[in-house]
């Protein structure tokens, strides 16, 4: 992220919507139950940094649905990692996030390919605010396996092309634009 996009992420403060900080505190009890790391850090910087893209970008997302967007960024791995299933979160939060996690959560498979085939990326651009959310956990993922010097920035960088091809949105163009630099 660069420096002005990081003074944007200072502008907007990361609790502004109830139901972020409650999605927030979900996932970060979810996640520490499961005792995930994140390529050893806490698994909540994942996530954290997921919602900071978010907020970046978030001129792009309708008012009404800002605060479900900014929570699912939070929660939008609980179905993968912590086999929460969609009632519990509709029920720890609400519907709208639920769906977005759904259609944001990868098919199960033995590989990314299986994983994440054309249909997966074909049910996700069905949903603006699931796409949206992915596109940021993306970003998210590739800044920080650029910065740890990880062996995964490699896969994300193979995978690059694909990955703008499935997701592209002209709403979201910058955003992929932004990542494939």
């Amino acid at each position: 992220m660069s420096d002005q996009d990081t003074e944007k992420v200072n502008e907007v403060p990361l609790h502004k919507y109830e139901i972020v900080r409650k999605a927030r505190e979900f996932a970060s009890s979810c996640h520490e139950m499961k005792l995930h790391p994140y390529h050893g850090t806490p698994f909540m910087d994942h996530l954290d940094s997921t919602a900071k893209v978010a907020l970046v970008h978030l001129d792009k997302i309708m008012e009404t649905h800002k605060g479900n967007v900014m929570a699912a960024c939070y929660v939008h791995l609980l179905m993968q990692y912590c086999g929460m299933t969609y009632t519990e979160i509709v029920n720890q939060l609400n519907g709208a996030i639920a769906d977005i996690v759904l259609l944001a959560t990868p098919f199960r498979g033995r590989n990314r390919k299986e994983q994440q085939p054309l249909s997966y990326y074909e049910e996700l651009k069905k949903d603006e605010l699931a796409l949206f959310v992915k596109i940021c956990s993306r970003i998210a993922n590739a800044e920080w396996s650029m910065r740890a010097k990880s062996n995964i920035f490699a896969v994300y960088y193979r995978e690059k092309a694909e990955f703008v091809a499935f997701a592209y949105s002209e709403q979201y163009e910058q955003m992929i634009y932004y990542y494939t630099d």
